[in-house]
C-alpha cells in the first residue's frame, strides 16, 4: 500500500531491439505530501546491448543513488520504490533471502543474471539508511508519475537508437532473412548431444564463476530447432555475431556447450 507519508520513486525501464538493442529508463519522485513539492521527473543514461529486466534493475539502483546524493534524508523516514516490473519486486526478495547466501546462484545452479546489479542495489539500500519497500503497479492504468517514468525512460533509450542511427557503418552485414522471424524463447532448443551449427547473438561474463552465457541461433538447416533462439552456458570464450561449429550438452536443466568444435567462416554458411 502507498504511504502519503514516504518519498515515492516510480520507476521504469525501456529497451528498443531495432537497428540494434540499446536501453533507458527513467523515473519519477513523488515527495510526501506534507513537504507540498512537484514531482521530479528524471530520465537516465542509455545502454547499448541492454535487456529490458537490466534497464528496470539499473533504474532502481541509480534512483537511490540520485536521493542520497541529491534529497534532503531528514525530510522522510521510508522510501517506496514503485515499479511494474516482477522481475525486480520478486527478484530482490530472492536476492536478499537466497542468491546472497548461496554464493549467487540460483535454485538450478546456474548464476544470478546482473549479479553485480544486484550487489548494488542491497549496497544503497543500507548506504541510504532508510526503510525502502518495493510496490507493484500495474503498467499504463492511469497512475501519472507511472506513466512519467515511463516517458523519461523511453526518452532514455530513443537517445541511444538516435546514435546508433547516425553511426551505422554503410557497408551492412549479410544477414539470414528468414531468422528475423524467431524470436527468443527460453529452453526452445533442448540439450540432445547434438552437433549443431550457431550463430553467437550476445554474451554476458560471470566473473565469480569463469562461465559466459550466450544468446544463440541454431543454423543448421536440417535441425528441427533451425532458426530457434536461447540461452546457453560455457566457459569457451566465443564472440557475438560470429558462427561456430558445436556439440550441445544433455542436460536441459543446465543447457552447455558440451565441446565447440570450430568457428566457422561466413563464406562458408552457404
Amino acid at each position: 500500500m502507498l504511504d502519503p507519508h514516504a518519498l515515492k520513486i516510480y520507476t521504469d525501464g525501456s529497451c528498443y531491439s531495432i537497428p540494434h538493442r540499446v536501453g533507458g529508463f527513467g523515473f519519477a519522485i513523488e515527495y510526501p505530501d506534507h513537504l507540498g513539492k512537484e514531482t521530479k521527473e528524471v530520465s537516465g543514461n542509455s545502454y547499448k546491448g541492454s535487456s529490458i529486466s537490466e534497464m528496470e534493475l539499473r533504474c532502481c539502483v541509480d534512483a537511490l543513488k540520485y536521493v542520497f546524493f541529491n534529497e534532503d534524508r531528514n525530510l522522510f523516514t521510508r522510501i517506496q520504490i514503485c515499479s511494474d516490473s516482477s522481475y525486480v519486486i520478486h527478484g530482490y526478495k530472492s536476492a536478499v533471502n537466497f542468491w546472497s547466501k548461496n554464493g549467487w546462484l540460483k535454485k538450478d545452479g546456474n548464476p544470478v543474471e546482473y549479479e553485480e546489479l544486484w550487489k548494488d542495489l542491497i549496497r544503497e539500500i543500507k548506504r541510504i539508511q532508510k526503510r525502502v519497500d518495493f510496490e507493484k503497479v500495474k503498467a499504463h492504468s492511469g497512475n501519472t508519475n507511472n506513466d512519467k517514468a515511463d516517458k523519461m525512460a523511453k526518452r532514455s533509450a530513443r537517445s541511444n537508437v538516435k546514435a546508433v542511427n547516425n553511426n551505422q557503418n554503410k557497408n551492412k552485414i549479410v544477414r539470414f532473412k528468414d531468422f528475423n522471424k524467431f524470436k527468443f524463447v527460453k529452453g526452445s532448443v533442448k540439450m540432445l548431444g547434438q552437433r549443431l551449427r550457431v550463430k553467437i547473438i550476445i554474451s554476458s561474463y560471470y566473473k565469480n564463476h569463469n562461465l559466459f552465457k550466450y544468446r544463440f541461433q541454431i543454423i543448421s538447416k536440417k535441425s528441427k530447432f533451425f532458426g530457434f533462439v536461447d540461452e546457453i552456458y560455457s566457459k569457451e570464450v566465443l564472440r557475438p555475431n560470429h558462427y561456430y561449429l558445436v556439440i550441445l550438452g544433455k542436460d536441459n536443466s543446465r543447457p552447455t556447450f558440451s565441446k565447440v568444435i570450430r568457428e566457422i567462416e561466413r563464406t562458408n554458411l552457404k
